[in-house]
């Protein structure tokens, strides 16, 4: 019967700390969204009728190689799909970052980040995105999704 007890305490002892952690659901990155629209006609250029890029072929990279996969760059994100917006998960220690949206087209995106303090991190905390310049020109944030125009 005390075995039982003692076991039953441990449980809910167990239980209270998972379900208490303040850590238990951090967050420790941010992702960013975002749809490539022709700059005159305003058609999303991956998703829309007339798309000329492919989702499969896009990378986010610290470095403007064309090559897909190399080992000169070092960090990369692929780009991913959610509800027809594009995401990836930037490296927030590099301000500049190239996607490469296929081998002769390469974009400079320079992301400006708030740095959030976290016990949580790995680092000790992580790059909230305040903005991103999309080829020198400041990008519209459109709801969640930014909006660079080609």
């Amino acid at each position: 019967m005390r075995s039982t007890k003692n076991f039953v305490l441990l449980l809910v002892i167990f239980f209270c700390s998972i379900s208490c952690d303040p850590c238990l659901n951090a967050n420790c990155s941010e992702n960013f969204y975002f749809k490539i629209l022709d700059k005159t006609t305003k058609q999303d250029l991956v998703f829309g009728p007339a798309s000329i890029y492919e989702r499969d072929s896009m990378i986010l990279r610290p470095c403007a190689d064309p090559v897909l996969i190399s080992n000169t760059c070092g960090y990369f994100s692929f780009v991913n799909v959610y509800n027809n917006n594009l995401y990836a998960s930037p490296d927030y220690t590099l301000d500049t970052v190239y996607l490469r949206l296929k081998s002769t087209d390469i974009d400079t995106l320079i992301i400006d980040y708030e740095y959030i303090d976290s016990r949580c991190c790995k680092v000790q905390g992580f790059g909230k995105i305040r903005g991103i310049n999309f080829n020198g020109i400041t990008a519209i944030k459109n709801g969640n999704s930014y909006i660079f125009e080609k």
